[in-house]
């Protein structure tokens, strides 16, 4: 009986095919400068997540913009006398366009299913 098991025809599961949004590729919409930010998992969870992606974004527009972009991280660790340590990271980014503020708006968040990577999409205002 074992034998008639073994020679029956076995079922294989296809790789689920994540459909990924257009806008990844394209990122302008209407003539208006568009850019995506990418964010892995963030150890300081989702809002953490969200921001670094929105920054990024704000720098890929910034870059087609022909900005000055300045990128500053700040490392902080502090030793208490009973031992306990903490460190705190903070990333400040700086866009400079001619004396101009750069404006743009979030259209859309997309979650990668298999990756867990975040991904923003951001029009210029």
């Amino acid at each position: 009986m074992s034998f008639i098991y073994a020679c029956a025809p076995q079922t294989a599961t296809a790789p689920v095919l994540v459909q990924k949004p257009e806008w990844l590729w394209k990122p302008s919409d209407g003539g208006r400068i568009g850019g995506v930010g990418i964010a892995k998992e963030h150890i300081r969870g989702l809002d953490a997540q969200r921001k670094l992606a929105v920054s990024r974004a704000i720098d890929s527009i910034a870059a087609q913009l022909g900005v000055q972009v300045q990128n500053i991280t700040v490392l902080e660790s502090h030793a208490s006398s009973s031992g306990a340590a903490s460190t705190t990271i903070d990333s400040y980014s700086i866009h400079t366009v001619q004396g101009n503020t750069v404006k743009a708006a979030v259209r859309e968040f997309w979650t990668d299913p298999q990756t867990s990577e975040l991904y923003v999409w951001m029009v210029l205002e």
